[in-house]
């Protein structure tokens, strides 16, 4: 394993019974939405005998609230209708939040996310919608981190429980008076589970051949930032052939930046358009400047590795990514899932928009990836997630659910595909990552180390020597991590 780096795989536990002591205040009242179903009526009938007031409409709830329930889809639905959930769910926890901290002053107030996928999270034998759907676990995670006075927790029910069964177990969980697990399920016995990162591991190799000249790696976001620093890890210990994607179009540099450094393009660029009558504001300027760090960047990870080539396409935009992908979509035999993007905000202030554009971007961009390759021909799979997805994140929620939903995917394409090297690693924060220096600072102040590019890119290559033994889902970061010995969480800085 890479030096100062750990691993701690992510397992299917037994969890302690509820202890049922938490109270509501008198005559409390709740949300009950999302999917429709016989066990979604028989639920809100039994919390109305019990002296709840229940609406079944976003438009019926009002000022006074005392817990939310959202109910995920189960059965045959497509993984984008399961998509589209997700951001139903994040958006009716941003309308509802603030109303739940004040019902928090009086008694109890929760939102519990439900789903019927196998009693285990999404982390045993998922369909892709189902393992979709499981992303909404990183929501109630964040909930948690944002307010806190708040009972938040996913819960998943095997399919085969019997309504009653299903309504007595919520009705349970409801009222648990342990804040831990944030995470439970019930298989088809009725046994109580969750999920545990099992003690520090060696991720190591085990003599399994790297990609050869033979094969080709596709490489979303494979061009920028430290997902290239990982393909150029792999590049160096192997002869196999990249495609790497990006949203980075290569045109020409504009005048006023040729041959000027980095660090002058924003000065030549404020010369450039002084005294212009339609002169770009600020934001303007700067994205101009970034088009073209980012461009240089693009050109010096091809120029690194001379076997790569380099096709600029949205992976959220299917029709531009078949039609990009045609000349190479049948030798493709690794896929490394590196994209992303982040609109941090407040679940309160986050809009609709913007939870689909993360979720887009991760989980959208690789459903279209599956869809137009010969998944029959990959052999190896390696999905970046996130421990923003394991921890929850402070105005990450969409982040926090595409990257559960990740996790569940590399389960689903493991279970389904057993000759298939399947990695997730949910990285920790790294150095020149996503992560700024101000936010960098503060990350350090708190104890917590960052991952080193070049720790990191080479344990990345390290999943490539390793053989099909089932998916891995694994808490990847420094041994002087925090989150990894205490299960403490990264907060973005506000």
């Amino acid at each position: 394993m890479s030096p100062g780096m750990v691993r701690r795989r992510i397992e299917v536990v037994r969890a302690p019974a509820v202890q049922r002591e938490a109270v509501f205040r008198v005559r409390p009242v709740a949300a009950v939405l999302g999917a429709r179903s016989s066990w979604q009526r028989a639920l809100c009938t039994r919390m109305r005998a019990a002296g709840w007031t229940v609406h079944t409409e976003a438009a019926d709830i009002g000022e006074r609230l005392d817990a939310v329930l959202w109910l995920m889809p189960q059965g045959q639905i497509e993984a984008e209708a399961a998509l589209d959930q997700l951001v139903l769910a994040n958006t009716l926890a941003g309308q509802t939040i603030t109303t739940l901290e004040r019902g928090a002053e009086a008694g109890r107030a929760a939102f519990l996310a439900i789903t019927r996928i196998d009693g285990a999270r999404g982390m045993r034998r998922p369909a892709l919608a189902d393992a979709v759907a499981a992303g909404v676990s990183g929501l109630v995670k964040t909930i948690a981190r944002e307010a806190p006075t708040v009972f938040s927790r996913a819960v998943d029910l095997h399919p085969r429980l019997r309504d009653d069964t299903v309504c007595a177990l919520i009705e349970a969980e409801l009222h648990d008076s342990a804040t831990d697990p944030q995470e439970s399920g019930y298989d088809a016995d009725a046994r109580r589970t969750t999920l545990s990162a099992c003690p520090p591991g060696d991720f190591g190799t085990d003599g399994a051949v790297f990609p050869t000249a033979a094969d080709t790696v596709l490489v979303t976001g494979g061009a920028r930032g430290i997902t290239a620093d990982c393909v150029r890890a792999l590049a160096d210990r192997c002869e196999a052939r990249f495609v790497l994607l990006g949203r980075t179009p290569l045109a020409p540099e504009p005048g006023w930046a040729l041959g000027v450094g980095d660090a002058e393009l924003r000065p030549a660029c404020l010369n450039e358009v002084r005294g212009r009558p339609d002169r770009p504001g600020p934001v303007q300027i700067g994205a101009l400047v970034q088009r073209v760090i980012a461009g240089r960047e693009v050109r010096r990870t091809l120029e690194s590795i001379d076997r790569a080539t380099y096709l600029a396409v949205d992976i959220a935009d299917r029709a531009a990514l078949e039609k990009a992908l045609a000349p190479h979509r049948t030798r493709i035999t690794a896929l490394v899932h590196g994209a992303g993007t982040l609109s941090d905000r407040f679940l309160r202030d986050k809009t609709p928009e913007e939870v689909r554009l993360v979720l887009d971007t991760k989980v959208t961009g690789l459903l279209h990836l599956f869809d137009l390759l010969d998944l029959d021909r990959l052999r190896h799979l390696v999905l970046f997630s996130s421990v923003s997805g394991w921890y929850g994140n402070s105005g990450q929620s969409d982040y926090a659910c595409a990257n559960e939903a990740l996790n569940r995917i590399a389960v689903w394409f493991g279970r389904t595909r057993p000759d298939c090297v399947v990695a997730a690693p949910n990285w920790g924060a790294w150095e020149g990552g996503m992560v700024g220096p101000a936010l960098a600072r503060l990350i350090r102040s708190r104890g917590t180390e960052l991952i080193a590019p070049e720790a990191g890119a080479r344990l990345f290559a390290e999943l490539f020597a390793r053989r099909p033994t089932g998916p891995a889902v694994e808490l990847v970061g420094p041994l002087e991590h925090p989150d990894f010995t205490r299960g403490s969480s990264l907060e973005q800085a506000r």
